[in-house]
């Protein structure tokens, strides 16, 4: 937050009443200002010279809030600084310092709060949990163990146990690491799973990363694996994550590089196959949250974000003060504050914080193997965080009151994105439900990375498996266009959702972006490849509340795979035929200074600066959205002045699109429409999406044709 955003705090010295300072105002939530009704947060900005003073002057809080921000911050902070005090309903108080050096904001924030065996004289500072600046094995177990009981005692995970039964153990990969506790230390090697066998097993979630140290299984090594493995061979993550699976008493864990033969294409592909099904019958999934790759470790010492020195600060008594009321001695903790983990937690998607504290986060492999494991522990760079199917639970216990408020509404605690992702796809959810959720779930994959752009679809493979499943238990032989069991997923999309699944959009936020060559059809949304693997782009979906799909518009007929081919992979001749009406035009490239005066001038230069020409008439403010980069060096890639077809699909709301005109007919209204481009002869390819305003009538008198789409 820049300071430039806040209030300036008055800069005169308050008097003090008894019991009444008006610096801190006791950390009275009702005193402070209300910024949103029922809002659980509510804060105040005075500075830090005025807390100071009144903190010498008699005020206790004052007094607690300044010896903990000099005991935290090592360097000299300016009297002038401003101090935000954030008061919680039932949780502890946040305190952010905020100053300039060398035209440089700085900003430290801390967290004040008492233990929760202790009683509390100032309701303010609510009770959490110390978490140790290094994590060592003893102090892992011990949250590992509570919180797996809870989630196998409690009648919150209930539910859940009636489709994932803890105590029935599952069907073993085709291979596991057996792990084994001797008088030597702990021993592993690889072994191979006999039909049937079943036992608990432990599974991994890690980034590969760079590291030399990554120890594979391959063709030339799966002999040397199965006899034993040398433990100083094993990179940090496996070493820990194996001590922490013989510590639950487990004897088999499943690690990707080293239970499917990295050098066998054929092995890869059907091992991969299983890899949701690995996940989502583990007894537990590690997850290297925190480790950018295989040398990380999980037992480490902590970080912390946005502060010079890295390592997390161990927590500091202030001082102990007397319970105005039963005269029980309080004592009062300051630490740098702890919110990264659980709020990185809570939705799927990418972000700048997570490549530093919580670099899975942002792979597209880990996002099913969270989603479906029944249980993960994050061992996340500020914290350990424990989900299941219905619960999150952290080290410093600020989501273990999924009664607070201020959990809640920020969107932590029961609301995590995996919890809504269990509730969606349970019993209890619906076709509808699970279409869009769908969508959103794809939106935020897409802006993940992937080491390898071949892997898109296979990475999201068994997310798609268990939605498949989902629908197949709604099955409706009277309403299905297809029998039960032929082809419904392909190549990123369901069958029966189309064609409204093909109003999708690439992000503008990466510059550079191409089409696959074969692997994946022009209308998938995974036919998408970024110059650099490791940028982050994003696709959205062109919908509303209201999307009419137009009536002319017909699916045909949807070519998916043949039986024998796995339908969740990448399928190159996947093929959709619409039949639909069509506007031929013609892609003109232009400038900011063709657009000047224009609406959407902002969204042409976004969007690679290309207009459309329907029978020499052009409208700029038609909104044309491209899939790829274009080069002008590259004819294949080139479509400027190449004559194109519009193929119209549906109409939204969309009361932001720039043509509209108010107080018109279908004033917000706007038709959704396919570009495309001939490839061959009666086949065509996906290059865009446009679209226009409705009150213009462009397809009005359109004529339908066939559309065969690869």
């Amino acid at each position: 937050m820049d300071t430039a955003g806040w209030d300036e705090p008055q800069e005169g010295l308050t008097s003090f009443g008894l019991g009444s300072c008006t610096v801190c105002e006791d950390l009275d939530f009702d005193n402070y200002p209300i910024e949103l009704e029922a809002d659980p947060l509510r804060s105040k900005i005075v500075r830090l010279r005025n807390l100071y003073a009144s903190g010498k002057s008699g005020c206790e809080v004052c007094a607690i809030l300044s010896e903990g921000i000099s005991s935290s911050i090592s360097e000299d902070v300016p009297q002038k600084a401003n101090v935000r005090i954030t008061l919680r309903l039932e949780a502890s108080t946040l305190v952010e310092v905020v100053w300039r050096t060398d035209a440089i904001n700085r900003r430290v924030k801390l967290e004040f709060y008492t233990r929760r065996n202790l009683p509390s004289a100032y309701p303010a500072f609510g009770f959490a949990r110390d978490v140790p600046a290094q994590l060592d094995l003893p102090s892992c177990m011990d949250f590992l163990h509570k919180h797996i009981k809870d989630c196998n005692e409690e009648y919150i995970c209930k539910e859940a146990r009636e489709t994932w039964p803890p105590n029935t153990p599952a069907l073993l990969p085709s291979r596991v690491l057996e792990v084994e506790n001797t008088t030597d230390g702990l021993k592993a090697r690889l072994v191979m799973a006999s039909d049937g066998q079943r036992s608990d097993y432990v599974a991994l979630s890690h980034c590969w990363g760079r590291s030399k140290n990554m120890l594979t299984t391959t063709t030339r090594t799966l002999e040397q694996r199965l006899a034993a493995i040398n433990w100083d061979n094993l990179p940090k993550t496996f070493q820990d994550a194996l001590t922490i699976t013989a510590k639950l008493k487990m004897k088999y864990i499943w690690i990707d590089s080293l239970c499917i033969l990295q050098d066998d294409q054929k092995d890869w592909e059907i091992e991969s196959a299983k890899m949701g099904d690995v996940y989502a019958k583990s007894y537990l999934t590690i997850a290297a949250t925190g480790s950018i790759d295989c040398d990380g470790g999980l037992l480490n010492t902590r970080k912390r974000l946005f502060d010079e020195e890295t390592k997390l600060v161990v927590p500091h008594r202030i001082k102990e003060v007397l319970h105005p009321f039963t005269n029980a001695k309080t004592k009062i903790f300051v630490r740098h504050a702890l919110s990264s983990g659980p709020l990185q937690l809570r939705n799927a998607g990418y972000s700048a914080t997570k490549t530093m504290l919580a670099p899975l986060l942002t792979r597209a492999w880990c996002l099913q193997e969270r989603l479906l494991s029944p249980r993960v522990v994050h061992f996340h760079g500020e914290e350990m965080v424990f989900e299941c199917k219905t619960m999150t639970r952290c080290e410093c216990t600020a989501l273990d009151f999924e009664h607070n408020r201020s959990v809640r509404i920020n969107g932590l605690g029961p609301h995590s994105f995996k919890y809504r992702f269990n509730r969606t796809t349970s019993h209890g959810g619906d076709t509808g439900d699970i279409a869009r959720f769908w969508l959103e779930l794809v939106a935020l994959y897409m802006d993940l990375k992937l080491s390898k752009e071949k892997d898109r679809l296979p990475a999201i493979a068994g997310l798609a498996k268990m939605v498949g499943r989902f629908f197949d238990s709604y099955y409706d032989p009277m309403r299905s266009a297809y029998p039960k069991g032929t082809t419904r997923y392909v190549a990123g999309l369901w069958r029966h959702e189309l064609p409204e699944s093909l109003l999708w959009r690439r992000s503008a936020s990466v510059e550079r972006c191409w089409r696959s060559d074969s692997d994946v059809p022009t209308w998938s949304w995974a036919a998408i490849r970024y110059e650099n693997n490791q940028d982050v782009g994003g696709i959205s979906w062109e919908r509303s509340n209201s999307t009419h799909i137009d009536s002319r518009c017909k699916v045909i007929e949807v070519h998916g795979p043949p039986p024998g081919i796995n339908e969740y992979f990448s399928f190159p001749d996947g093929r959709i035929s619409l039949r639909a009406a069509t506007m031929s035009a013609i892609l003109i490239p232009v400038t900011s200074r063709d657009l000047r005066g224009s609406f959407n001038e902002t969204a042409h230069r976004i969007r690679a600066g290309y207009t459309l020409s329907f029978n020499g008439e052009m409208d700029s403010d038609d909104d044309v959205a491209l899939d790829l980069t274009l080069d002008e060096t590259n004819a294949t890639i080139n479509f400027a002045y190449k004559r194109i077809y519009c193929i119209l699909i549906a109409s939204i709301s969309d009361s932001s699109f720039a043509g509209h005109k108010l107080h018109q007919p279908y004033s917000d209204r706007v038709d959704v429409a396919l570009i495309v481009r001939k490839s061959s002869e009666g086949l065509y390819e996906r290059i865009g999406l446009s679209k226009h305003s409705k009150r213009r009538g462009r397809f009005e008198d359109a004529p339908i044709q066939m559309m065969h789409l690869v």
